[in-house]
């Protein structure tokens, strides 16, 4: 059943990809949409924890760029501050599985950098100036088995949607 889910979230991607890239954004929002909610729906029976997160995230951030591509900046910015904060909310708290934790950490500057690069494509928004101004991320430990970084490069600007492999 596990990978039954991944196989249909990544054919829904790729659908969705497909319509993207050929200038169909409206007609691709909605299976972004679906293939989101397929892995908010199935994130526990995910085959691995970390790969459901990076799924979710991936999830999001094609979304967030379907919205722009539509035109629609602001949708695009609250869909990418859902998973910023939930990402952000598995950090703080205790009781989050450290693989977990890592795992989210792991895919916040991923998430910080489309915030960013929708601050600098469309401007200042009130509700993202917030998040950006208040320093977010905060300072997260690396996860276990790697070295504590002080700086961290941001990844240059995807030409569209993301894939996960």
């Amino acid at each position: 059943m596990p990978h039954d889910v991944v196989r249909l979230w990544e054919q829904l991607t790729l659908r969705a990809h497909g319509l993207y890239e050929h200038g169909l954004c409206e007609r691709a929002v909605p299976l972004y949409e679906e293939a989101r909610a397929m892995v908010l729906s199935a994130f526990h029976r995910w085959p691995a924890m970390d790969d459901a997160l990076a799924t979710l995230t991936v999830s999001h951030l094609n979304l967030s760029e379907a919205l722009r591509g539509c035109g629609r900046v602001e949708a695009a910015v609250r869909t990418v501050l859902s998973i910023h904060a939930s990402l952000l909310g598995a950090l703080a708290d205790g009781r989050t599985p450290a693989a977990l934790r890592a795992a989210a950490a792991s895919q916040l500057p991923a998430t910080l950098s489309a915030l960013s690069r929708l601050d600098a494509c469309h401007g200042p928004m009130p509700e993202l100036r917030r998040w950006l101004s208040a320093g977010w991320p905060p300072a997260v430990p690396a996860p276990a088995g790697t070295a504590p970084s002080s700086t961290r490069s941001t990844p240059p600007a995807p030409a569209g949607p993301r894939r996960l492999h």
